[in-house]
């Protein structure tokens, strides 16, 4: 079988080796990391995977030099002949087709067709389907095994709430790591945040990821708490109350979910205020059953975090906080969707 490989320092020359493989003077093609993507031969009708990837993108870009149709040939399917031999990247590759993360999500969607384009078909040996069935039952990832495939599936450290979004269970993380942020300063090797989770690392666990929360309200006032810039000085409770509508109000599914109907027509403030007061406020500077104190005060009408922020910490602090205050938000609406 005419065959040719391309390589840096090889003789045969990119351009001549398309231009033979178009022709059919070569039948097979081998490469390194030259054309996964920008190549366009739609006559190419089989795929040799050789080389571990557990990337989404490249293994994406290496199955598209495949996929392009070209009826005028005779061609009416690709074969994918995947030899890489790790069974983490076999099941990278549906769970990039199927757009979803995690070896149990992967085999709760078997059974459905994934949407690709018009003319292509996705089949999987049985003894596949049996296969990763079996790493089910046997293969229980870690979650610092969930947190490096998710990094390496978005290109960038995840969020807590796109690991959260993705399937993966941040109970377990708790339970192995301790907090969410424990894990990511361990799998990066953040010095800074190691420094941050020292000094705040009780807040940012019991006051905001672990905080018992029934409606958003919370994490709302939370949020507008971070925008009054509340870890430099204490702020007014009527502020707090205004921001805190401002804030909501950009949520219409919350506004609807949470917020009583009376006050979603009702545009008077001290209303407002009355209930606002009466409820996350005075609830956030309680003392939750499972906190080691109350992580705020009330005094004279003004709303104060019970702990010292160093000014130099405020602005990574903040960043902290909003991070977990969108992975409650994002839990909260997953709980009443899966309910």
């Amino acid at each position: 079988m005419a065959a040719a490989a391309v390589y840096q320092g090889s003789a045969l020359r990119r351009n001549e080796a398309l231009s033979l493989l178009q022709q059919a003077q070569l039948s097979v093609l081998f490469s390194v990391d030259l054309f996964n993507e920008g190549t366009d031969l739609p006559a190419i009708d089989t795929v040799l995977m050789l080389r571990p990837t557990e990337s989404k993108i490249l293994f994406l870009q290496q199955l598209g030099r495949g996929l392009r149709q070209a009826e005028h040939v005779g061609k009416t399917h690709v074969v994918v002949l995947d030899f890489i031999g790790n069974h983490q990247s076999f099941l990278n590759k549906p769970a990039a087709l199927y757009n979803v993360s995690g070896v149990k999500a992967i085999i709760s969607t078997l059974a459905k067709q994934p949407v690709i384009a018009p003319g292509c078909y996705i089949n999987f040996a049985p003894e596949v389907v049996n296969f990763w069935q079996q790493l089910v039952r046997n293969m229980k990832n870690t979650a610092a095994e969930d947190f490096q495939q998710l990094q390496l599936e978005l290109g960038h450290r995840p969020t807590a709430a796109e690991f959260v979004l993705a399937g993966f269970d941040i109970k377990k993380v708790r339970d192995k790591h301790g907090s969410w942020f424990n894990l990511v300063a361990e799998q990066t090797e953040d010095a800074e945040m190691a420094l941050l989770l020292e000094r705040y690392g009780s807040w940012l666990r019991e006051g905001v990821e672990t905080t018992g929360i029934n409606k958003c309200f919370k994490m709302i006032l939370l949020r507008a708490f971070l925008a009054l810039d509340g870890f430099s000085a204490p702020v007014s409770t009527h502020q707090l109350a205004k921001q805190s509508r401002q804030q909501i109000w950009r949520r219409p599914d919350l506004v609807e979910k949470d917020v009583p109907a009376a006050l979603r027509q009702d545009n008077n403030s001290e209303k407002w205020h009355q209930y606002w007061y009466k409820n996350p406020i005075h609830f956030y500077a309680k003392q939750d059953k499972a906190a080691s104190k109350p992580w705020f005060v009330l005094n004279a009408g003004r709303f104060a975090a019970n702990f010292e922020v160093r000014p130099a910490d405020i602005e990574a602090l903040t960043a902290l906080t909003h991070e977990l205050i969108d992975l409650r938000l994002a839990q909260y609406l997953l709980r009443d969707a899966l309910v």
